[in-house]
C-alpha cells in the first residue's frame, strides 16, 4: 500500500500559505526522473491549471522560495502550503511506473494540493462527525497523521465533507493488523480513500482557497 503524507504541522487552508499571485514556482530534482515520469507530473500540474485559477511557473536561476519534485524511495509526500522562510519546498513521488504508486494521476494531484495548503480530509475539525479513527489499529508511530486541527486553524471553505475526496485517506491507512483505522459514520457513494478520480469538491477547495473568480458564487 502506498502511504501519502504531508511534511509539517500546518493549517488547512490558512491564508498566509498560499502562493503569492496564486504561481507555484517549482523544479524537477536533478537527474530525479524519466521523461514518461515528468510527463505524468506535468499533466497533474495541466490539470490543476484546467480547473482553476492557479497557475504554475518553471523555476528561473533567481527564484530562492520553489518547490523541487523528488523522487526519493520514501514514497509521496509533500511540505503544506507556502512558507517564504523554507525557501525550498518538498515535493516527493517515488518512482513508480505511471499510472501505479505514487503515479497514479490523483496521487500526483493530491501531492500539490497539499503545497497548495491542504492537509487530509480526515484532519478538519469537525471530522468526528463524519469518521471514527481506531486508533487501537494503528501502526505505532503513525498517530500525528490523524491529527485533528480545530476550526481556528483550519477553514472547510463552507464546502460539505468529502469522503471520496483524493485527499481523504482509505480505511485501512497505516493499519497495523489488517484491520480498518478509518470507519465512515455516515452513509456515502464512492469509495473512501479513491485515488481513481478528483472530485468536483477538490477542485472546488482550491477555487476557493485561492479566490478564483466565480468560486463563491
Amino acid at each position: 500500500m502506498v502511504q501519502e503524507y504531508a511534511m509539517g504541522r500546518s493549517a488547512y487552508t490558512w491564508p498566509n500559505t498560499k502562493w503569492p499571485n496564486d504561481t507555484v514556482v517549482w523544479e524537477f530534482g536533478e537527474d530525479e526522473f524519466g521523461p514518461i515520469q515528468k510527463e505524468a507530473i506535468e499533466e497533474g500540474i495541466r490539470d490543476i491549471e484546467r480547473h482553476t485559477c492557479v497557475k504554475f511557473r518553471y523555476r528561473e536561476p533567481e527564484d530562492t522560495v520553489f518547490v523541487r519534485v523528488t523522487g526519493g524511495a520514501g514514497g509521496c509526500f509533500a511540505h503544506v502550503g507556502y512558507w517564504e522562510s523554507r525557501g525550498i519546498h518538498t515535493l516527493n513521488l517515488a518512482r513508480n511506473v505511471p499510472g501505479t504508486g505514487c503515479f497514479r494521476h490523483p496521487t500526483i494531484v493530491h501531492e500539490w494540493m497539499h503545497i497548495l495548503g491542504f492537509l487530509h480530509m480526515q484532519s478538519t475539525y469537525n471530522r468526528d462527525d463524519y469518521v471514527k479513527i481506531v486508533e487501537e489499529n494503528l501502526r505505532p508511530g503513525t498517530e500525528h497523521n490523524f491529527a485533528i486541527y480545530t476550526s481556528d486553524m483550519v477553514s472547510n471553505l463552507d464546502i460539505e465533507y468529502d469522503y471520496v475526496s483524493c485527499m481523504h485517506y482509505g480505511p485501512f491507512a497505516f493499519s497495523a493488523n489488517g484491520e480498518k483505522t478509518i470507519v465512515a459514520l455516515q452513509e456515502h457513494e464512492g469509495d473512501m480513500g479513491q485515488r481513481i478520480f478528483i472530485t468536483d469538491k477538490d477542485w472546488l477547495r482550491i477555487n476557493r482557497h485561492y479566490n478564483c473568480p466565480g468560486a463563491w458564487d
